[in-house]
This record gives C-alpha cells, structure tokens and sequence, in this order.
C-alpha cells in the first residue's frame, strides 16, 4: 500500500514539474518569435490557444509569424480570429492591414488601418502605410492628406518627405515637390532618388541648369545609373550642348541597352548634327526595341 501511494503521489508531482502554462507557451513562442524561429514559435502559441482559446495576442502572434514566413492568406486567417475573441486589438487590425496590402487587397488593407487610426489616432507609422495604401490605390490626393498629416504629427519623421515629394510631383506640385525632395536629400544624403526626381521637377519649372546640376550630383552618386544620363542628355541637348549629349546618350546606352529611348534620342541629336547614317541606325535600333516614335523618324530621315 505504502509503495502504490508513493507511486501515485511521483506521478502527480511529475505531472506537475513537466507541465506548462499557456502563459509559458505563450513566453516560450515570443522568445523563438524575436529569434526569427517562427515555425517553432507557432507550435508554442497554438499549444497555449489550446490552453486558452479566447488568447486573442497569441492568436496575433501566429499571423505575425505566417506573415514572416510570406504566408499571408493563413496570416489574414489567424488575423481574422483574433479580432473575433477581441474586436479591438488594434495590433491585429493593423498587422491585417499589411497581410492585405502584401495581397493587393488595398481595399481591404485601407478598411483595416482606418480601424487601427481609431484606436490608436496618433500613430505615425500608420499614417505612412495609409499613405502607402492610397499610393497603390492610385489615389495621390488621398495619399498627399496623410503624409501632411503624419508631418503635422511628427516634422522630423524623414521617411515621409520623399514620399509627399512623389506624390506633389504626380500632382503637378513641382515646387512642392522639390521642398520635399530637398528635406528627403538633407535627411539622407546618399541617397540618389530624391536629387534625381528634383532634378525632374526642376527641369519641368523650365530650370534647366538647375536640373543639370542635380544630375550631376546624381551620378556622382550611382555613376552606373543609366536613367541620370539620359535625363542628363536631354537637359544638355537643350541647353546646346550636343558634345556632352551626345556623351550621355552613349553612356546611358551602355549601361541600359535594352532602353528604347536612349536609342531614339541620341537618334535625334545625330539628326541636329547632319550624321544621318548614324541617326538611322539609332532609331531603327529604338523601332527594334519598341519606340513608338521610331518609324515615324525613319520614314522622316532614312530614305
């Protein structure tokens, strides 16, 4: 008797020892999640839903780690269930909102993070993704109110003034723009694009010399970017530069062959510069590769 009480009384306890809390799948699979581990630590969070199915977090979690996993229909699903047991989480909305958004559901990403704005109103991260959002969607007017907002929320948020500066440019807002591009540039100045798109605008305000001093700037940058020296090119063809063009041309077609327009273009400076077998050999280049003005240059200049 005395050895059967002592058999039961070591089952209990072992059982005791060896069993874990949902609390503790719960910590076990956050602990594997922050160590990118995320197939383990969803077995963790599904063992403590099974303790606990009404754990809405642990519910967030396994999206979240689906989501990492690029799983995103199954994310949306455990998403989904989360916002079930509680339809305030807001963490679950807006990590919804981007499951939706890597499926192109836009519609569906904007209604959730407009629910996320509810409850979380100041959040600046989301006004970036919502801007994102209505980017996709095409809707620039949209997507320019929620950059302001976010800048009215947060001025030094540097991320954002690029993206504003797209989105003004779009608009025709090339003054605007180039306030921004300027910010972006002064907050990362390493980074070609925003002096690359303010050279754009500027070139569209008719500053030509600005716009070439922008370019400039740009391929010192990436002197291996092909676009900054066809755009070079142009600037340079109208300002009567046709040697430093012609350059530029020749530069951007080695470096992007496939481009139609570097073809076409130095076609077109060949052209000013009577070297008419060379013109046609560049637009019956630019025709092979898709130029819709090609042909009309050919039958124009190639007799």
């Amino acid at each position: 008797m005395k050895n059967s009480l002592f058999f039961l009384l070591f089952i209990t306890i072992s059982f005791i020892s060896f069993s874990q809390t949902a609390e503790e799948f719960y910590n076990s699979g956050i602990e594997k999640y922050d160590s990118e581990a995320y197939k383990e630590a969803i077995l963790d969070f599904n063992k403590a839903i099974s303790l606990n199915p009404k754990d809405a977090d642990s519910y967030v979690y396994v999206g979240l780690c689906k989501s990492s996993l690029e799983d995103y229909k199954g994310s949306v699903l455990s998403f989904d269930k989360a916002i079930s047991i509680d339809a305030d989480n807001s963490g679950a909305y807006y990590s919804r909102a981007q499951s939706k958004y890597e499926l192109e559901d836009y519609a569906g990403s904007l209604a959730d993070i407009n629910k996320f704005n509810t409850l979380e109103p100041d959040d600046v991260d989301a006004y970036f993704f919502l801007g994102l959002i209505y980017e996709s969607l095409l809707d620039y007017n949209a997507a320019l109110k929620a950059y302001d907002k976010l800048v009215l929320l947060d001025p030094t948020y540097e991320n954002v003034y690029f993206n504003r500066g797209l989105m003004k440019q779009d608009l025709n807002d090339f003054k605007g723009a180039i306030l921004d591009y300027t910010k972006a540039n002064t907050a990362s100045p390493t980074e070609v694009d925003p002096i690359y798109n303010r050279a754009i605008c500027k070139y569209e305000l008719l500053d030509k010399k600005g716009a070439l001093a922008d370019y400039n700037k740009a391929i010192l940058i990436d002197p291996k970017d092909g676009k900054s020296y066809a755009n070079r090119g142009v600037v340079k063809y109208d300002l009567l530069d046709f040697v430093g063009a012609m350059a530029d041309y020749t530069k951007s077609i080695e470096l992007s062959p496939e481009n139609s327009a570097n073809y076409f273009n130095r076609g077109l400076l060949n052209v000013e510069l009577k070297k008419m077998d060379a013109a046609c050999v560049d637009f019956r280049k630019a025709l092979e590769l898709g130029d819709p003005d090609a042909q009309q240059s050919i039958d124009d200049n190639c007799k």
